[in-house]
C-alpha cells in the first residue's frame, strides 16, 4: 500500500525504542509514529516510513496508549503506560451507542493482528488494563521481509482455500475460529525450527508451525511446540503420522485436548483445517498448501524459534 504523509499532517507520536526500557528512545533502524489525517478521518501508523492506514477509532487507541506511556516513562516498567478499561471505554470514539468491555476485546484483537508485522504488541494485565509495547527486532525484521517479498494480500487462504490470507496466511473468518485469549501475545506460542514441515499448525494471529511426523506439544521447555499459558500442561497432547494421516493424541492434560469441538480420545484421526484445542488455544491443521514451497519460504521468514 503506498500512500503520501505530508509533514505538516504528522503529530510525531513516538510509540517506543527498540529496547522498550525507555519509551522516548528512538532506535536508530526503525522510527514508530502515528500520523493523524488532516481532514480528522483516521490516521497512519508509519514503521520506517511505510504507512499503513488506521481508522479512527484504531489511531484513537493507539494515540492514548502511546501518549501514556510517554507519561509514565518515570514509572517502573511492571505498570508503565497501562490505561484501564473502563477509561478506554469512555475515551475512545465508538459506533455503539453504549460501547461494552465486549467492544474494547474486539477491538483489542483485530489491532493486535494488524500491529502483528509492526513489532508493536497490545498487553492485556488483570487489574491495570492495557498497555502499547515494542516487540522484539529481530522478528519484526524478518516478519516485515515476508511481507514485502510476498505480499499476504495476493494470497490466499491456507486453511480454506478460498478468501484471501489477511491475517498472514490465514482469512479473517478463520482466523476468528482460532481467536486466542485476550491475556495472550504471539510471544506466548514458540515453536522449534524444523527444516522440512510435514504439516503446520497455526494459530489465531495467523502465525504457522511446522510439523514433524511425531511431537508433543505442552508448556513444557522440552516441547516441540511450547504454549506459555497456564490452560496448558507440561505435556499436554502430541501429534503423529501414522498411514498418511494425522493423529492427536491426549496426554492426561488437565484442561483437555479438543478436537472440531470434541473431546480428544485415545488417537484421533485429524484432517486438513480440522481445530485442535489445548486448553483455550486453538489451532488449525494445515496438511494440504496451494504453494508449497512459497509456503516454506514464508514459513521460514515468519516462525519464531524456540529455544
Amino acid at each position: 500500500m503506498s500512500q503520501q504523509v505530508s509533514r505538516d499532517d504528522r503529530e510525531g507520536l513516538l510509540v517506543a525504542g527498540a529496547g522498550g526500557s525507555d519509551p522516548r528512545s528512538l532506535c536508530s533502524e526503525e522510527s514508530v509514529r502515528l500520523v493523524r489525517h488532516s481532514n480528522a478521518t483516521g490516521g497512519v501508523l508509519l514503521l520506517a516510513g511505510e504507512p499503513q492506514r488506521l481508522t479512527p477509532i484504531q489511531y484513537s487507541l493507539l494515540e492514548i496508549l502511546s501518549n501514556q506511556a510517554l507519561e509514565d516513562a518515570e514509572k517502573p516498567e511492571a505498570v508503565r503506560g497501562y490505561i484501564s478499561s473502563y477509561e478506554l471505554l469512555c475515551a475512545l470514539p465508538w459506533d455503539a451507542r453504549a460501547p461494552e468491555e465486549g467492544h474494547l476485546k474486539q477491538l483489542v484483537r483485530r489491532m493486535r493482528r494488524r500491529l502483528c508485522d509492526s513489532g508493536l504488541t497490545l498487553e492485556a494485565r488483570q487489574g491495570l488494563g492495557y498497555r502499547l509495547t515494542f516487540a522484539r527486532m529481530q522478528r519484526t525484521q524478518a516478519n516485515r521481509a515476508a511481507v514485502v517479498d510476498m505480499p499476504e494480500r495476493e494470497a490466499p487462504c491456507e486453511g480454506c482455500h478460498g478468501a484471501p490470507a489477511t491475517v498472514r496466511f490465514l482469512c479473517e473468518p478463520c482466523a476468528r475460529l482460532l481467536a486466542p485469549p485476550l491475556a495472550t501475545l504471539p510471544e506466548h506460542v514458540l515453536s522449534a525450527t524444523i527444516e522440512h514441515p510435514d504439516a503446520w499448525l497455526a494459530d489465531g494471529w495467523g502465525c504457522c508451525h511446522p510439523l514433524t511426523s511425531q511431537l508433543r506439544v505442552g508448556r513444557g521447555s522440552d516441547c516441540h511446540i511450547r504454549i506459555l499459558d497456564c490452560s496448558v500442561s507440561r505435556d499436554h497432547a502430541e501429534f503423529f503420522r501414522q498411514n498418511g494421516a494425522w493423529h492427536c493424541r491426549d496426554l492426561g492434560s488437565r484442561n483437555g485436548t479438543f478436537v472440531d469441538g470434541k473431546v480428544c480420545s485415545a488417537e484421533d484421526q485429524v484432517q486438513h483445517g480440522s481445530i485442535v484445542r489445548f486448553g483455550q488455544l486453538a489451532f488449525m491443521l494445515l496438511s494440504e498448501l496451494s504453494s508449497p514451497r512459497v509456503f516454506e519460504r514464508r514459513c521460514a521468514l515468519t516462525s519464531r524459534l524456540g529455544g
